[in-house]
């Protein structure tokens, strides 16, 4: 049961692909404070709104809800999981499995104002898996648009 459980979480934890740079290239990319940070020159406020789409899009996972997770996502990215997130989906419910989310560090910002968070998933019967993901600001709300497993 092991076995075959592992086997269904396998595409859930390997959905994250690119939808502008890489993570290694936005933290090239700005200005460092000296607590090694990217310098913010958004609100506490705005950094607490990206950091609930995050949340959002897990919350949707666990409830199985797939359209709730794709509207977290900026529109080419979601156009690039509007398959893959539906089976993953489908493969945890089946299971009956759901991921437990914990942030693993504060945001950062780009100088673009990207946030970038990271997180680690909870992963039942297999090892934590640590995600980074960079949001944006459109039309006023924040969408993820990459994510990345290291």
């Amino acid at each position: 049961m092991k076995l075959v459980l592992t086997f269904l979480l396998i595409p859930v934890l390997v959905f994250f692909v690119a939808c502008t740079q890489s993570v290694d290239d936005v933290a090239d990319n700005g200005d460092t404070t000296d607590n090694g940070t990217v310098a913010s020159t958004l609100s506490a406020a705005e950094i607490v709104a990206a950091r609930q789409v995050v949340y959002d899009y897990w919350e949707a996972f666990n409830a199985y809800d797939a359209e709730g997770a794709l509207a977290s996502l900026e529109e080419s990215y979601r156009q690039e999981r509007a398959e893959e997130i539906p089976d993953e989906i489908g493969q945890m419910e089946a299971a009956g499995v759901t991921l437990g989310v914990e942030e693993e560090a504060e945001p950062t910002v780009t100088p673009e104002g990207t946030v970038v968070m990271k997180i680690k998933l909870d992963v039942p019967i297999l090892p934590d898996r640590q995600v980074t993901y960079e949001l944006v600001k459109i039309d006023g709300e924040w969408k993820i648009c990459y994510s990345e497993e290291e």
